[in-house]
């Protein structure tokens, strides 16, 4: 696999693993701000006793649904979806079938984004390894039909999903 173009989130840890993982290939790494990590706010790099002792409702909130809605100033959940799907629609409209798109992203936003890639309306949680990859083919030029080509799953692969295997 060599990419023909090359996104990352502009969040360092991200676009730093992208400049290590593309230099063989010298490519420009254009930043996506769509593919930035989920903001947790006021919950942003506390561990959970800190997080129950500062804000205890938002934590005993948050423990009990799972819901980010919760949390103070934390992205809402509807506003993670709409930027997923705006990642992978922009994605897709400025490619061809030609193209091969690589994109170091975050692990929370991944299920975001794996599910506007999928069009599904359910977010499905997996554990997400660092650096795992999600390999993908599909008809750009078809992506917005609503006919029987949604169907043709020759159209719409999933290669690798969620492997690891490169860290062995």
């Amino acid at each position: 696999f060599e990419p023909t173009h090359v996104y990352s989130s502009p969040m360092i840890r991200t676009s730093e693993t992208a400049r290590i993982a593309t230099a063989a290939w010298n490519y420009p790494i254009t930043p996506l701000y769509d593919l930035i990590e989920i903001d947790v706010g006021v919950f942003s790099g506390k561990n959970w006793e800190e997080v129950q002792a500062q804000y205890p409702e938002a934590a005993r909130l948050y423990h009990e649904t799972r819901n980010w809605d919760h949390v103070p100033e934390a992205e809402p959940m509807a506003d993670r979806r709409v930027r997923a799907e705006r990642a992978i629609n922009q994605l897709i409209a400025d490619h061809t079938n030609e193209d091969k798109i690589l994109a170091f992203t975050h692990g929370g936003i991944i299920h975001y984004l794996f599910a506007a890639l999928m069009g599904v309306d359910r977010l499905w949680g997996m554990p997400v390894g660092n650096t795992a990859m999600f390999d993908f083919d599909l008809d750009v030029e078809r992506w917005h039909h609503s006919d029987s080509t949604l169907l043709n799953t020759n159209l719409w692969r999933i290669n690798r999903l969620n492997d690891s295997s490169h860290l062995d």
